[in-house]
């Protein structure tokens, strides 16, 4: 079997590796001979059935060539299953266009071969080529490279190239199965910034509504300083079917913990006497808004609500109407960051109302975060 050899650009390879995947460059260290492939005379050979990788390299790579300067030239993020030689990456890596190069490799021989033979440091280094050996492959993986702004901004040029037709031949299921997986995750990006553009617009014109309101009623960091720490624990109450039967236990306790509700629950915990010490709301949707549209006279005395900036105008106006106290934080979203009012805060990145409450409670460093009516939790 043919033995390791080191040579300098290999080493160089892989302290450009070792910067962002230690793993990775810890097991091609550990290669002490190649067992399963080999190259001979330019040839990439695979040695369990003496096959060759590529049947003509130079008719593939010309192909392969033209192919991508005529139908990717333009696109910033590319997706490959195999890495081969490394020759045609190599050659992809030249146009500055490709800002990020994304290869799935199974066989750790060939990430060998092709870092002995191709200096790809520097475009490693700057990730612009990011390598995955997929048996070390986790969901956490995933959700990293998604989050890269140029990655995830480029989701709908998605594809997946396969190297050859050896990947395609011997790695089908390992391609199929990768290929979903980067799916789901585009899925899950788009969903998450919102399904429906009426209700992105709706959202951004509730936000240029609530603008002047959210600069007069206090900076949201100001506020974290301020409470941070105060409070050991905290119970989050929303309504599910459950929040009935633990609603005396709760006013047993409530004055031994932070309560946070959320919106639609504020008015069931007023009809029991039980004051929270913050109410929520997350959704823009006007019926939303009906849950402040109540007066519970000296009820409302010590509660501060907290509202996203995407609520219905309805919502403030409800609030003013009682002289109730309340605070505008921003959504994550694009256009309320955009507008650059960081100190006024963000909360509400998950689905839920009771995901904003549970982020306050984060933030406050309550040491015990209790949820109670999350039936469906």
């Amino acid at each position: 079997m043919p033995h390791v050899l080191l040579n300098k650009t290999f080493a160089q390879n892989l302290n450009a590796i070792f910067g962002v995947d230690q793993p990775l460059s810890v097991m091609l260290r550990q290669i002490s001979k190649l067992v399963k492939f080999k190259s001979e005379n330019k040839k990439l050979i695979f040695l369990p059935e003496n096959e060759l990788v590529y049947e003509n390299f130079e008719a593939h790579f010309k192909e392969k060539k033209e192919y991508f300067d005529q139908n990717f030239a333009k696109h910033p993020v590319m997706f490959f299953y195999g890495l081969g030689n490394g020759v045609l990456l190599k050659y992809l890596l030249k146009n500055k266009k490709h800002k990020r190069i994304i290869v799935f490799e199974s066989e750790l021989e060939l990430f060998y071969l092709a870092l002995q033979e191709l200096d790809l440091s520097k475009d490693i280094e700057q990730e612009r080529l990011i390598l995955f050996y997929t048996s070390n492959l986790n969901p956490a993986q995933f959700q990293t490279l998604f989050a890269y702004p140029d990655i995830e901004t480029s989701l709908k040029t998605y594809n997946f190239h396969v190297q050859c037709e050896f990947y395609e031949k011997h790695y089908k299921n390992e391609i199929e199965k990768i290929h979903q997986e980067l799916i789901e995750q585009i899925k899950f990006n788009f969903l998450k910034r919102g399904n429906d553009p009426l209700d992105s617009i709706i959202g951004i014109k509730n936000i240029l509504i609530n603008l002047p309101k959210m600069l007069r009623h206090g900076i949201f960091k100001a506020f974290l300083k301020q409470r941070f720490k105060q409070v050991k624990s905290a119970i989050i109450v929303s309504t599910g079917p459950s929040l009935s039967k633990q609603l005396p236990l709760l006013k047993k306790y409530a004055n031994k913990a932070s309560i946070m509700c959320a919106d639609s629950a504020y008015p069931i915990l007023a009809k029991n006497d039980i004051k929270p010490d913050f109410v929520f709301m997350l959704e823009r949707t006007d019926f939303t808004a009906e849950f402040f549209n109540n007066d519970f006279k000296d009820f409302d005395e010590g509660i501060l609500f907290i509202l996203t900036s995407v609520v219905d105008k309805n919502a403030t106006k409800y609030l003013e109407k009682n002289n109730r106290n309340y605070m505008i934080v921003s959504r994550p979203l694009l256009f309320a960051a955009s507008l650059g009012l960081d100190e006024f805060g963000y909360l509400g990145a998950g689905h839920s109302v009771a995901n904003m409450a549970y982020e306050l409670a984060a933030a406050l460093r309550h040491e015990n975060i209790i949820f109670i009516g999350q039936d469906l939790a």
